[in-house]
């Protein structure tokens, strides 16, 4: 939980960062490609390191790896069918005047 947790902070820290950056550098100024090797490298990498570790367990348990898909997409797809719900209700919270 706590890898996750400073996977996505990191992930998202650098998206706000390169953004900023986009916004006050020079017309047509790009990154260094070293740095975008190092960014390419961390993402495969991260996906490497769990389709190694999810192996390491399905393989001895003999567990096939639809259960392992599913398991991680069924609570991906409930995230988001909450967040359209929610997008779609209407506000409880009015902002009009009380009655």
């Amino acid at each position: 939980m706590g890898v996750s947790y400073a996977a996505i902070k990191s992930g998202v820290t650098a998206l706000l960062q390169r953004t900023a950056a986009a916004g006050q550098a020079a017309p047509g100024e790009r990154a260094s490609k070293g740095r975008l090797a190092w960014i390419l490298f961390k993402f495969i990498g991260r996906y490497v390191v769990v389709g190694v570790i999810a192996w390491t367990v399905l393989v001895p348990l003999r567990a096939h790896p639809l259960g392992l898909f599913a398991g991680v997409t069924v609570p991906v797809l409930a995230i988001g069918l909450e967040a359209v719900r929610l997008a779609r209700a209407p506000s409880k919270r009015g902002g009009g005047a009380p009655p």
